[in-house]
């Protein structure tokens, strides 16, 4: 028959399930999920570079991270993180150890992590700093106190010295207390400092019985507050009637303590008086053979 310029249609035969194989499928074919929802795709079906979202993985667990996984701490919210799960040789900063330290074992802490158990006799070389030692100052004038503390020395040391002395003989029938050529002027440092006041001295006395005291400017500051009998004896030294010597010194002392509770210069004097009669200080009382007579004063630091 001849040609009439019409092309010839081949008719389509019937595709038949499972005959089509991937190499039937052109490489940009647009082919829907639905067309696979039999098939059972595994790891192997899936590329490398697939960005496939966490909600289409379900049950993921630790085998299945890498260990080299960098995974955010925002991730493991939900997780409770127990000692345990803390590496033996990890690094902790207590400001992540919430709450007061008041009590090691509360919080499962070893003795040995906040307490330095080091003994002593470890320190063999080095110098241990003196901020370290005790609280306050450290410097050539204080000293470690036993309650941890550097301060200056006190409780005892002399702050001051002063003295007189006399080689000059004195006479008198005075029965009140008049002075003498011993005096001695101290300024404390402070309120609670302590003055010693000590006279030694000679005197001469042939019948009549001298005292001799101390006095904080016009106070009697050596009476010692026996009351009754004779007033010679409630004050100082009382020499004694000895008719025996009248050209021999006799040797007297007088000391006090003193407390003047202040900062201003303050001037002790030897005093005396006598019963009756004439006596002598810093003399024999016959041939005037004089002697040498002290007063010393010590300011005392009294903190």
């Amino acid at each position: 028959m001849p040609y009439l310029g019409v092309q010839p249609v081949t008719e389509v035969q019937s595709i038949i399930d499972g005959t089509i194989v991937n190499a039937d499928v052109n490489a940009s074919a647009g082919i829907v999920k639905s067309k696979l929802a039999s098939l059972g795709i595994v790891n192997a079906d899936v590329d490398a570079s697939a960005a496939i979202a966490q909600s289409k993985l379900v049950d993921i667990v630790d085998a299945d991270i890498a260990s080299g996984a960098a995974i955010a701490k925002a991730k493991l919210a939900s997780l409770g993180i127990v000692n345990a799960d803390v590496d033996g040789s990890a690094a902790i900063v207590t400001s992540k150890l919430s709450g007061a330290l008041t009590s090691v074992a509360s919080h499962g802490l070893a003795a040995s992590a906040t307490t330095d158990t080091t003994n002593a006799s470890n320190l063999a070389s080095g110098t241990v700093p003196t901020a370290r030692l005790g609280s306050g100052t450290a410097n050539s004038s204080v000293h470690l106190r036993g309650d941890g503390t550097w301060n200056a020395a006190g409780g005892g040391k002399f702050l001051s010295i002063a003295g007189s002395q006399t080689t000059t003989g004195y006479s008198t029938t005075s029965t009140s207390f008049t002075t003498t050529g011993l005096s001695v002027t101290v300024t404390p440092e402070n309120t609670s400092d302590k003055v010693f006041v000590i006279v030694n001295g000679c005197c001469g006395n042939y019948g009549p019985m001298p005292v001799y005291t101390i006095y904080r400017s016009s106070t009697n500051i050596t009476d010692n507050g026996v009351t009754g009998g004779a007033p010679y004896y409630q004050n100082g030294a009382r020499i004694f009637n000895i008719d025996s010597i009248s050209s021999a010194h006799i040797d007297f002392s007088v000391s006090k303590l003193d407390s003047p509770s202040t900062t201003s210069a303050v001037t002790y004097y030897l005093k005396w008086r006598v019963s009756s009669s004439t006596t002598h200080f810093n003399r024999t009382h016959n041939y005037s053979r004089t002697g040498y007579s002290t007063m010393m004063a010590f300011v005392i630091d009294g903190s």
